[in-house]
């Protein structure tokens, strides 16, 4: 699969040109930002380190904007008008921020409105709050990606806490209702506003085919992680039990232009080049049915066009 994986660099990694230098060589071309270095550097050393990725062939596709659930920080949701105000104007800022660096897109969660028991009012309020920034974005040259994830439902509407009148065994996460998602996109009604997939949002609560036949051509951002179903690991693909191939036949029928940004660091002191190198290898059906590792590097044994390999090379 020839695709172009997007890592996430480090806060000192942008300021090192020794580690642009050692992270270029590994073959890194796309990288996803670091919010903190996004939302916190002088415009100025923003501008410097763009030219010091693009010496080295290297541009910035995304950047990750912090999130919140309903009436906490950070949330398109938050029903107090002083709190939301805020952080609409920062993502405002934080949009322009970007684009100095280059960055195409920006991931938004939805806050937990786009829940299939959330109340009306939620839904309503997100809609309103991202209209609000989307002149912002289009500005910036910045797509908006609504992206499918969860929401921890001790948390009510009402503003208390607790597990009230629900089941024990129940689990504490709820993931978002796909077609209410797709519908949010379709009100929006924005060339900025997209969807983002997250791959290992899907596999831990939803149904990863099915999902992403619900969301289709509208991806024009990934998130690739692994876990084994029990929560939000964020591991790097072919580390837990997600269906790596099915992923990659998935990417495959999606003919929008689309960054593929791998949401993990590398397993077990492997590098970036490792990683994207397992994660394209995963994609393409490289594990050959079996998922085996190796006893020296502790590296998944995959196969691509080099032949096959792990981590001891």
């Amino acid at each position: 699969m020839a695709m172009d994986l997007c890592v996430e660099l480090t806060y000192f990694e942008m300021l090192d040109d020794g580690k642009l230098d050692a992270i270029a060589a590994q073959g890194v071309k796309t990288i996803s930002a670091p919010f903190e270095f996004v939302e916190s550097a002088p415009k100025q050393v923003l501008k410097e380190r763009a030219a010091a990725l693009a010496e080295r062939g290297i541009k910035t596709a995304t950047s990750h904007p912090r999130f919140g659930y309903y009436n906490s920080d950070n949330s398109f949701v938050n029903q107090y008008v002083v709190p939301r105000t805020l952080y609409l104007e920062q993502l405002k800022d934080a949009f322009e921020r970007m684009s100095i660096l280059g960055a195409a897109n920006a991931p938004l969660h939805t806050n937990g409105a786009c829940l299939a028991g959330a109340p009306a009012w939620a839904m309503e309020l997100l809609a309103e709050s991202i209209n609000a920034v989307i002149p912002a974005a289009a500005d910036a040259g910045i797509v908006l990606a609504v992206e499918n994830t969860f929401f921890h439902m001790p948390q009510r509407w009402d503003g208390g806490t607790g597990t009230q009148g629900r089941p024990a065994q129940a689990s504490v996460m709820e993931y978002d209702d796909i077609g209410k998602l797709c519908s949010l996109i379709d009100q929006l009604n924005s060339p900025y506003v997209k969807g983002c997939f997250d791959a290992g949002h899907a596999h831990y609560l939803g149904d990863l085919r099915k999902d992403h036949e619900l969301m289709g051509d509208g991806i024009i951002l990934y998130h690739l992680h692994d876990n084994s179903r029990d929560r939000d690991m964020h591991l790097p693909p072919g580390y837990g039990t997600l269906d790596w191939e099915t992923c990659g036949a998935l990417m495959a029928e999606n003919k929008t232009e689309y960054t593929a940004y791998i949401e993990a660091g590398p397993w077990m002191l492997g590098t970036y080049g490792l990683m994207m190198r397992e994660t394209a290898a995963l994609l393409a059906g490289g594990r050959n049915g079996e998922s085996r590792r190796c006893l020296k590097c502790g590296h998944l044994i995959l196969c691509d066009a080099g032949g096959e390999f792990c981590g001891c090379a």
